[in-house]
């Protein structure tokens, strides 16, 4: 039985903490916040609706507390705030403990992944990524699923997967971090342009066209972000685009069809009701694109309907503008 703490009481940390606590890991879980602490510690998630949570999850604020004797902890709080959560534990993160990233996005201005931002910060311990089609909604009831596992520390992987033994989830490894999660942020961005294109009912030729060349973009940047080609055809890059395209529990594809169907930014937001990673990432994406003079037409496109210079109703021009791209 491995000791695990998960940071981050959203959808994503507690489907987490239930299955690595029902493959019989001891786990608490970290709420930064005092929201919705009550109903968690009573069993009730407000994301997860008629779900009974484990009794042997442990939801705490205390931090010092959370962390004190643990094998492995886990950073699942939204890119935005990693920083903040960082400056919140590290006094009390133990340099042989292992800490791993499950976090989606891309840094604006470092361009530093998240697993960059932890390792800047524990230098000396152990850091590794898990990331891919992984929806919270069906992890936490136990439905299989795979997850791209990263990692320079093949005995990182080893200590990941014994905790992951008794879950129905496919772990294939790599050491290409900064692949996997650039795939990882990169393809929440493609999703918001599907998204917008399903709501106009553009059919499915044209989410195929727009699919492929948000790939390539993806692809294109990721590459020369660091990223080694064939890490973007696995789990954390494909695999990732074809859950987050495909799955009714996308906050980035609904974030999309929002926009889609006339809905400004702000209140496309507040109706997803949770963090939409696709469009903390575009500001990274574009920034390292022009560092890089990496051509992403796709990507800007959806960029320039967000900011709110091209209309949603505009989205069938991407094919003459991709005309004299490819």
């Amino acid at each position: 039985m491995l000791k695990i703490t998960v940071i981050g009481a959203g959808s994503w940390g507690t489907a987490l903490a239930v299955i690595l606590s029902k493959a019989g890991n001891q786990v608490k879980v970290l709420s930064l916040t005092k929201r919705n602490l009550i109903s968690l510690r009573s069993g009730y998630h407000p994301n997860f609706e008629g779900l009974l949570l484990p009794k042997e999850v442990e939801f705490t604020q205390n931090v010092e507390y959370s962390l004190a004797d643990r094998d492995i902890v886990i950073f699942a709080v939204s890119s935005k705030y990693l920083r903040p959560s960082i400056e919140v534990v590290k006094p009390f993160i133990k340099e042989n403990q292992l800490l791993i990233s499950v976090i989606k996005g891309l840094e604006p201005l470092t361009l530093l992944v998240p697993s960059q931002i932890i390792q800047e910060a524990f230098p000396h311990n152990s850091v590794a990524v898990l990331s891919g089609p992984s929806h919270a909604e069906e992890v936490i009831k136990e439905e299989p699923f795979g997850m791209q596992l990263a990692s320079e520390d093949l005995r990182a992987v080893e200590l990941i997967r014994k905790a992951f033994n008794k879950a129905n989830v496919y772990l294939p490894a790599t050491d290409d971090l900064i692949g996997t999660q650039l795939g990882g942020a990169l393809k929440n961005i493609i999703a918001i342009g599907y998204g917008i294109a399903l709501e106009q009912g553009l059919g499915t030729n044209f989410y195929s066209m727009l699919v492929t060349a948000g790939m390539s973009d993806l692809r294109n940047l990721a590459v020369a972000g660091g990223a080694a080609p064939e890490t973007l055809m696995g789990l954390g890059g494909l695999g990732d685009l074809i859950t987050t395209i495909g799955s009714p529990y996308s906050r980035n594809r609904k974030f999309g069809q929002l926009l889609g169907s006339g809905i400004s930014v702000e209140k496309a937001l507040q109706q997803v009701g949770m963090v939409v990673e696709g469009v903390n990432a575009m500001e990274g994406a574009l920034e390292l694109a022009q560092e890089k003079q990496v051509s992403i037409p796709v990507i800007n496109f959806i960029n320039n309907i967000i900011k709110k210079r091209i209309s949603p109703t505009k989205m069938k021009g991407l094919v003459q503008l991709l005309k004299g791209t490819y």
